[in-house]
């Protein structure tokens, strides 16, 4: 029996994360599934240098929100607004532990290809990143319900999962 191809050999993937242990958990994951290289960087400040001076392309980011210096929306922005193309056109999946329906708006406005309420599982994000990998980013339109201004409600992983997931046509 012929051994399974790995899709994420030769691959790049930065992880940007400032809490340790969760961003060393986001690097074994990628590790295991199988991408030969993971950089890791602890606020969004480090890891735009480190995209803008790197001697290999990075193939996707994991993004945490909730970052000191500047936060994950503000870096997907920098990362978007790039005089690079291959930075701007980089994709990125957000990994947070903030459930609030404004997070995953602005995540989607800001040009996400997925949306992982922590904690995350090894399977979600082999879903993600597959989907992130050969697809847009997310489009408003998906999105079929806006947050009114000040609310504080939250958005389940259930509908997460429902909203974003690789099947539908985001």
């Amino acid at each position: 029996m012929p051994s399974k191809v790995n899709q994420y050999s030769g691959k790049c993937a930065m992880v940007v994360e400032d809490v340790p242990s969760m961003r060393q958990l986001l690097v074994r994951l990628l590790q295991e599934i199988g991408f030969s290289y993971v950089i890791s960087s602890e606020d969004g400040a480090d890891a735009l240098k480190r995209m803008e001076s790197a001697t290999q392309p990075i193939d996707i980011v994991v993004s945490d929100i909730e970052m000191p210096i500047i936060n994950g929306i503000e870096f997907i922005q920098m990362m978007r607004n790039n005089s690079d193309s291959m930075i701007a056109e980089t994709p990125v999946i957000v990994v947070t532990g903030h459930s609030e329906e404004r997070n995953l708006f602005d995540a989607v406005r800001a040009g996400v290809h997925g949306f992982i309420v922590k904690p995350v599982s090894r399977k979600t994000l082999e879903s993600r990143l597959r989907y992130a990998l050969h697809n847009p980013s997310i489009k408003m339109e998906v999105l079929t319900r806006k947050p009114e201004a000040n609310t504080n409600t939250h958005v389940h992983n259930a509908n997460i999962t429902n909203v974003l997931s690789p099947s539908d046509n985001v």
